[in-house]
């Protein structure tokens, strides 16, 4: 048996980690902090291992010369590097360290380390980008089956919740991350998810709307006390932090206030969201450029679409959403989460790698709940299907008002947003309540709990003696672990008064205890069964099965039941051109071999001339860009095919150009005249070294 399949969303400003459960949920994994997200930054302390993640962050504006962030703008790069305490890091080890701070979380929650997952991209990642990635992920430990597209990955997890119906429907992604800005036009049809056009910019993302803001409130500063803070680093970083804050503050109302302290100065001002969209319009014009861009591309037009898809974590800001409606009469998707959807695909898209290697990826059908009109099994949580609760799930995870069935809510959160397996409530004093009794976050004054509650139990306007409900419900429902409204809650751990959130007993809360059974999709390999040989032994997930009344069944069949259909179909497309060095009346140029937006996977052929007398190699250097001049493009690898029969200058030599659905570039040659034929898998040239390897395997045990 395999560990859990994993997506994970590794992005520029917060990176997520999803897993298939065991009915074939994607499922976002919380992280040590009990967070769905982790953000993506590296502290490198003067002794011990690198900190990642939140911690990281709040110690970034204490030394900030320790701190390392953004750094996927700079994947692939060979020339950036980190400097700290005499030491140099790159993209893609930085990376790495965040992969594994995901990894450790997932391990903990789940009782299994994953072993192999899908990461995610933007989709105008290019060739080194991409190749750093798979790095970052072999660095952490795992076999990387696909470095996947982010909105590809987002609309997959949106389309095997919408294309039950069968019919075709024409989506564009609009992908606003923290550092990386990508819009997609996709096609969902019955099983197949096609990618018909791509295009975007990976130095454009919420971290630009942060800078905007921050170069304001410094110059603010400036005129108010004639010094500069953006000349103190620990400064800068402190007031980044804080114009982050705003932008979030700011997309929930009309006005936030900043405060920015150094040179022993203080100052405060306050931001209207007019002011902030004013200041940030070129950038939300530039998106509207690519939106554009793309739908040419795709040869359609804004009324060929029938839906949006809002992708990223900057998405939530009102200018977005504004700039979309105004574009297109459209629908705006509001049940996918901008923030989450892209790691649950990748997990949705892991499945279906391990599925086609010859793994069968056994999940848990979910028997007809009481009262349900169908008994169809709920694999994906579909409008009208009764969910269960995720194994190991705490008391006080209840369905939140607009989610859709079999998600449940976070206390606290907004509507919409949900928890994920293994997060603790955080517990509260109410205001007004009698000695003992505690509330949960969100809850109104003067919600104390029935005669005999037990702590943390709070009454709910219109319920039954004894019945209790959970922040954000709706009058008459009542809590039950992972169900639905209507089901009675077990009682959530009690607390101490005044203990901290996510604290029992004022003291940290554990982490829930590991169920015996596994609590994700089972990947087990194909193997012949000899002639005699004993039967298996049942699996835990079959004995799992057995005490819930379910059965085991295939992922495809799952998908089956799901969506009408066979296991999606997906189908991604290059964003950038790809072509070969030659020489023309002696001038370099590029030869253009496989055109941007080209469908995955892609073979093209063509035939070069030798240009020397008795030639017995050739030397394919490949290249990535649409430019003429080789110069103005991306020298991503070269291929050297050898041991060719000698020819005269201008014999024929067939090149073939394998380009593969997960960005691996195949190269063939073959002499036409002798039929000889050589092969070979592209050598990149901003591959990881094996010192660069050690380095970092030194860094996760030093201390």
């Amino acid at each position: 048996m395999s560990g859990p399949l994993v997506g994970i969303d590794l992005g520029t400003t917060n990176s997520a980690i999803s897993f298939l459960n065991t009915f074939g949920r994607a499922e976002v994994i919380p992280n040590l902090d009990g967070e769905p997200f982790t953000p993506s930054v590296v502290f490198f302390a003067p002794a011990g291992p690198p900190i990642v993640g939140r911690q990281a962050r709040e110690l970034s504006h204490t030394d900030a010369a320790r701190v390392a962030e953004f750094f996927k703008r700079e994947m692939g790069d060979p020339d950036f590097a980190f400097e700290v305490d005499g030491k140099s890091w790159n993209p893609t080890q930085l990376s790495a360290f965040v992969l594994k701070h995901l990894l450790d979380s997932a391990e903990a929650r789940l009782g299994a380390r994953p072993s192999a997952a899908v990461i995610t991209c933007p989709a105008y990642f290019g060739d080194l980008e991409r190749q750093a990635t798979m790095d970052a992920g072999r660095l952490a430990g795992l076999e990387v089956l696909s470095v996947f597209n982010e909105p590809t990955a987002a609309a997959l997890a949106y389309g095997l919740h919408h294309a039950a119906k069968g019919d075709r429907l024409r989506a564009l992604v609009y992908d606003l991350g923290g550092g990386t800005f990508d819009v997609t036009v996709i096609e969902l049809e019955g099983r197949a998810v096609r990618v018909l056009a791509t295009a975007g910019e990976h130095r454009l993302g919420g971290k630009d709307w942060d800078d905007e803001l921050l170069n304001y409130v410094s110059e603010e500063f400036v005129r108010a006390h004639g010094k500069d803070p953006r000349e103190d680093l620990d400064a800068i970083q402190d007031l980044r932090n804080r114009c982050e804050a705003a932008k979030v503050t700011l997309s929930r109302r009309s006005r936030a206030r900043v405060f920015c302290r150094a040179f022993g100065e203080s100052f405060k001002l306050d931001v209207t969201r007019g002011v902030f969209d004013e200041l940030t319009r070129p950038l939300l014009e530039q998106t509207q450029t690519y939106v554009e861009e793309v739908l040419g591309k795709a040869k359609l037009g804004w009324g060929d679409l029938d839906v949006i898809l809002p992708v990223g974590g900057s998405s939530h800001m009102p200018q977005v959403r504004e700039l979309l409606a105004r574009l297109s009469n459209a629908p705006i998707e509001s049940t996918l989460d901008p923030e989450l959807a892209v790691a649950r695909g990748a997990a949705y898209y892991a499945g279906l790698i391990r599925a086609e290697q010859g793994f069968e990826i056994q999940v848990l059908s979910q028997p007809k709940a009481a009262g349900t009109a169908e008994d169809l099994p709920e694999v994906f949580g579909l409008p009208g299907k009764v969910a269960d609760a995720p194994l190991g799930a705490l008391p006080g995870r209840v369905a939140q008002p607009g989610a859709l069935p079999g998600q449940v809510a976070q206390p606290g959160a907004l509507p919409g947003r949900v928890a994920q397996p293994g997060a603790l409530p955080g517990q509260v004093a109410q205001p007004g309540a009698l000695p003992g009794q505690v509330a949960q976050p969100g809850a109104l004054p003067g919600r104390a709990a029935p005669p005999g509650a037990l702590p943390g139990q709070v009454a709910q306007p219109g319920a039954l003696p004894g019945q209790v409900a959970q922040p954000g419900a709706l009058p008459g429902q009542v809590a039950q672990p992972g169900a639905l409204p209507g089901r009675t809650a077990a009682p959530p751990a009690p607390v101490t008064l005044g203990a901290l959130p996510g604290m029992v007993g004022g003291a940290p809360a554990p982490l829930p205890p590991m169920p015996e059974a596994p609590v994700f999709a089972v990947a087990t390999k194909l193997e012949p069964v000899e002639i005699g040989a004993p039967p298996p032994m049942p699996s835990p997930l079959a004995q799992l099965a057995g005490q819930r009344g379910a059965q085991v069944v295939s992922l495809g069949q799952a998908l089956d039941v799901a969506i009408g259909g066979k296991v999606p179909a997906v189908t991604n497309v290059n964003s950038h051109s790809l072509g070969v060095l030659v020489f023309r009346q002696g001038q370099p140029r590029t030869s253009i071999m496989i055109g941007s937006n080209s469908a995955l996977p892609v073979t093209k052929r063509t035939t070069f001339q030798t240009i020397n007398d008795g030639q017995t190699g050739v030397k394919i250097v490949v290249l990535e860009g649409e430019n003429p001049d080789p110069d103005a493009n991306a020298r991503i690898g070269e291929a050297v095919i050898s041991g060719l029969p000698p020819r005269p200058k201008g014999s024929p030599v067939e090149v073939a150009y394998h380009y593969d659905r997960d960005g691996r570039i195949h190269v063939y040659a073959r002499d036409v005249r002798s039929g000889k034929s050589v092969r070979t898998v592209l050598e990149r040239t901003g591959a990881m070294t094996r010192g660069q390897h050690q380095q970092f395997a030194q860094a996760m045990v030093r201390g």
